[in-house]
């Protein structure tokens, strides 16, 4: 298992990708090295050692939909990566896959990411070949559990707060009116001049009446 992996995207899969279809990419691929444009980041690369799968996977954030271009841009980095991956992983082990994939994580599946590279949390177990989903959803639940108990007490405060802005106890408080440093003075354009100026008119003698 490798961790926040770093992997250019280089030329020549960027150019298969835009030239072929996702079916058509199935059966190709390409050299992680030379020339690139971009280096993507990919939370994991997971290598079965009984099956021979590599598999890069990218995990979404959170349940809502993911914008446009940001869902495009990283379906792109997915196709290539994954026409990279066997020329990226033969220099760093011995062992050499059977199979490669790419794969979007999305838990909730409400993010908007293409079927063919988007899993599910029905087809967690299969991404990994172990029952994680139980986990992950004991793990979930406590999490929501304990921060629905904070919340009555999140509201109190608040109100609290509420309350005395209304009444001007606030402003006594140190994080109501936090000092703000004063910024800076900017030199005026013609400063240095001025300043020579002066210089020389104190250096000048003025003549006297006699």
């Amino acid at each position: 298992m490798l961790r926040q992996v770093e992997m250019p995207i280089t030329d020549a899969a960027e150019a298969l990708v835009a030239t072929n279809t996702p079916e058509a990419l199935a059966g190709l691929t390409a050299t992680a090295h030379g020339p690139y444009r971009r280096v993507a980041f990919f939370d994991l690369i997971a290598i079965h050692l009984k099956t021979g799968a590599a598999k890069i996977i990218e995990i979404k954030r959170g349940g809502g939909i993911t914008e446009v271009r940001k869902r495009r841009l990283i379906e792109r980095d997915l196709r290539c990566a994954r026409l990279q991956l066997p020329s990226f992983l033969r220099p760093r082990f011995d062992c050499e896959p059977r199979s490669y994939e790419s794969w979007l994580l999305d838990y909730y599946g409400r993010s908007g990411f293409s079927d063919g590279l988007t899993v599910t949390r029905e087809g967690i177990y299969v991404l990994f070949g172990v029952p994680v989903r139980d986990l992950v959803d004991t793990v979930t639940n406590r999490l929501r559990a304990e921060v629905l108990r904070e919340v009555p007490r999140l509201l109190t405060v608040a109100q609290n707060m509420l309350g005395a802005a209304n009444d001007g106890s606030l402003e006594a408080h140190p994080f109501a009116n936090p000092v703000k440093p004063k910024p800076a003075r900017r030199p005026a354009v013609n400063d240095n001049a001025t300043m020579a100026r002066a210089k020389a008119r104190s250096g000048t003698q003025r003549p006297t009446i006699q």
